[in-house]
């Protein structure tokens, strides 16, 4: 469970790792290469500490090597199943959105039985967004009847070209990944694409090691063929930058921490507060707290405001404003 460099998430999970396609430019092949999963063939003879399924190895536990230090990778780029990672979920008390599948390709293989883990494990720490990602979104077709419809859970296809699969459903939230190599805009037009999200980046599974900018007229093709369809738009900082254009960070509310849609439970009633005016939900920390004394003097908390409604309520009844610190009516 790390922090993740990838600016739309906070944190990257990965469960299965690995690939089968085994694409020569992908960035990803030569990071599992580089943590010592170049050679792997002694690691296999060591039957005793994995077990092997139809597509997936399958690690219960953390792979030790003989100088006593763990291998993250200890199959190189062979599809694996680490297990003993499920409940490293736990070590984040808070809602944090989640990328799954980060490292490698999660999804086209057989074992249904750990996506059921895998699935169950998000449901119990039900307090994150899980944001799945896969270069082969065909792959949740097969698993259509193993598919969360929670709220938090949400199923990303990455897209090159014209020719790349597109998964969406009316039950799930879905979004996609766009590395755009051609105009795409047209193409999702015509296959009236109705995704809850839209990332354009440069990053990415097969094309890695190029990290060219997309041509500026697609970028500027798919935000308006997002903003046709309401869709929030999420452009990555290496595209903004490159073409010194405004920043574009748009999220999905389920996404966002600004109302507290992000926490949940006991967590949810301690740091989101109702304004008493507008009723609007928001996190505490952005709103003012309207207290009062008791015959006793004693401070008591009376009820939240959001800045608007603090704002009004100060030229209504001719009070400081401390927020701007100028005098009202």
């Amino acid at each position: 469970m790390n922090r993740s460099k990838i600016e739309w998430v906070d944190h990257e999970w990965n469960p299965i790792t690995g690939c089968t396609e085994n694409c020569k430019k992908c960035a990803y092949n030569r990071f599992i290469l580089g943590f010592g999963g170049a050679d792997y063939r002694f690691n296999l003879s060591k039957v005793d500490m994995y077990q092997m399924g139809d597509d997936l190895m399958i690690l219960n536990n953390e792979f030790i090597l003989e100088t006593g230090h763990r291998s993250d990778y200890p199959f190189g780029l062979l599809p694996t199943y680490h297990r003993y990672r499920l409940n490293r979920l736990g070590v984040l008390s808070t809602g944090k959105n989640v990328l799954c599948g980060s490292i490698g390709e999660m999804f086209g293989y057989d074992e249904s039985w750990c996506y059921e883990e895998i699935f169950n494990t998000c449901r119990h720490y039900f307090q994150n967004n899980y944001l799945f990602l896969s270069s082969n979104p065909a792959g949740y077709v097969g698993l259509q009847s193993l598919l969360p419809t929670e709220d938090n859970m949400w199923y990303g296809s990455v897209i090159y070209s014209t020719e790349d699969y597109i998964y969406t459903s009316g039950e799930h939230n879905c979004f996609i990944y766009a590395n755009p190599k051609e105009d795409l805009a047209g193409h999702l037009l015509d296959l009236d694409i109705r995704a809850d999200w839209l990332i354009v980046g440069i990053s990415g599974c097969r094309y890695g090691d190029k990290k060219q900018l997309p041509e500026k007229q697609w970028i500027d093709n798919l935000i308006e063929y997002a903003q046709g369809l309401n869709i929030p738009v999420f452009i990555e900082s290496g595209i903004c930058i490159g073409y010194q254009q405004p920043l574009k960070k748009d999220y999905p509310d389920q996404l966002m921490w600004k109302s507290g849609r992000r926490y949940f439970g006991e967590i949810r009633e301690k740091m989101v507060g109702v304004c008493c005016r507008c009723k609007q939900e928001e996190l505490k920390q952005r709103m003012i707290a309207i207290s009062g004394c008791t015959r006793r003097r004693e401070q008591k908390l009376m009820g939240y405001l959001c800045r608007t409604c603090f704002q009004k309520a100060c030229t209504d009844y001719g009070l400081k404003n401390i927020l701007g610190g100028t005098e009202n009516g």
